[in-house]
């Protein structure tokens, strides 16, 4: 309610989201189900085409949520993709989702371009108020969410070596 009545007072609406999420994704929680609508895929080009969580189904799944605008996401996608690379050289399948909260096409393809961006990218021009992240509750920059096969969560967070690696190291690598 004092969201409503106060709709321009960004800190209240910051804290609002962040009670919100609390507890939102969980670790060995199933992965809630979503559908995005790919912005750039390395699987021939396939702009526009719609992916599922279900699709991910038996393969690890990392989902990196980012922005150009915000520092440590350049680092997000480095991490995404030694993670891939990793898990190949061990003969694991993995998929990645890139999640990018930004708001410019140019700087979005930008540095899609410049880092390599040869996994799921997904994009609205929407920021936080992107309906998957709403729904999610992620409220800052960077942000991981890793998916075993089974579909239930191993482990989220903003920090790849606090919330990541460690639960990485054990059950994936």
């Amino acid at each position: 309610s004092l969201c409503r009545a106060n709709p321009d007072d960004i800190a209240l609406n910051k804290l609002s989201r962040r009670v919100r999420a609390s507890g939102i994704l969980y670790d060995r929680q199933k992965l809630p189900n979503f559908k995005l609508q790919s912005h750039t895929s390395a699987f021939g080009g396939e702009e526009g085409r719609e992916i599922s969580s279900k699709e991910f189904k038996g393969t690890y799944l990392l989902i990196a949520f980012w922005g150009s605008w915000k520092s440590g996401s350049q680092s997000a996608l480095y991490r995404l993709r030694r993670f891939r690379r990793e898990m190949k050289a061990k003969n694991l399948e993995v998929n990645a989702i890139s999640y990018s909260l930004d708001c410019d096409e140019r700087e979005l393809q930008r540095i899609e371009k410049a880092d390599s961006v040869d996994y799921y990218s997904f994009c609205d021009f929407q920021s936080f108020n992107s309906p998957l992240v709403l729904q999610w509750g992620i409220t800052d920059l960077p942000f991981f969410v890793l998916v075993g096969p089974d579909q239930r969560i191993i482990a989220t967070g903003q920090d790849w070596s606090r919330d990541i690696e460690p639960k990485v190291k054990k059950v994936c690598l």
